[in-house]
């Protein structure tokens, strides 16, 4: 998964801007998430690689063969925007969640194609990214308004 050059560009302007900020303490690798419904319930759980780092975060899930169920990959930015995506040498198909701040789920682009370079986006401000395999959504009937717990 890869951004869109102009996007790529904002990255690389956020992390100037953030280059005096503390990193927040994202967790390790296999870190697990928990996906609540508005009643609080635990739909789903996930264990992530969570990414930070304008280099992991313009790799993404490039190049890989499979993305495992019950996987998935959280990007971590330093605010609130529209995020934008593509599939540029993504392999695999994906469901595509935006978080606000506080992990509530904004928007969900299902299945999206691989390799293309369309923009994903849901055109609402997200703090997070969660990248998980096509159809893990709709097979754990996640919706805009849901919650993901966060790791920090």
């Amino acid at each position: 998964m890869t951004h869109r050059p102009v996007t790529f560009l904002l990255l690389l302007s956020l992390a100037a801007c953030r280059a005096g900020a503390p990193e927040p303490a994202v967790g390790e690798p296999g870190r697990t998430l928990e996906v609540l419904g508005r009643d609080g319930r635990v739909l789903a759980t996930v264990a992530v690689e969570v990414v930070s780092t304008p280099e992991a975060t313009e790799r993404g899930l490039m190049f890989r063969d499979e993305v495992p169920g019950g996987t998935g990959m959280l990007f971590v930015f330093p605010r609130e925007e529209v995020r934008s995506f593509w599939m540029k040498n993504t392999r695999v198909p994906l469901d595509i969640l935006f978080l606000d701040s506080r992990g509530g789920i904004v928007g969900i682009r299902r299945n999206t194609v691989p390799f293309s370079t369309d923009s994903i986006t849901v055109g609402l401000p997200s703090r997070y990214v969660l990248e998980v395999p096509a159809g893990w959504c709709s097979a754990h009937g996640l919706h805009r308004g849901d919650r993901v717990t966060l790791p920090f």
